[in-house]
């Protein structure tokens, strides 16, 4: 296997602007998810049953996806920084 030969500023730019537009797509993807009601109902079913809770109020709701999003987009950008 050869050696990786070190990338000029063009493809960087290049590699650098396909991480952010791929970034926006996952990011919109989660929001798009979190937005959905089914898959809301399902995690406030889940996390229900696991805390053994029989309604989760909604203040802990929204901070539960709040949570999520942030969780989820943290995790998008740390991947995508590991292209560096």
């Amino acid at each position: 296997m050869e050696p990786l030969k070190p990338i000029g500023p063009d493809s960087l730019r290049k590699l650098t602007a396909s991480a952010e537009m791929f970034n926006g797509i996952l990011t919109q993807h989660v929001k798009d998810l979190l937005e959905d009601p089914t898959f809301r109902q399902r995690v406030i079913s889940v996390v229900n049953e696991k805390v053994n809770i029989p309604v989760m109020p909604e203040s802990m709701e929204g901070k539960l996806f709040e949570t999520i999003y942030d969780f989820a987009v943290s995790g998008i950008i740390g991947a995508l920084e590991t292209i560096d």
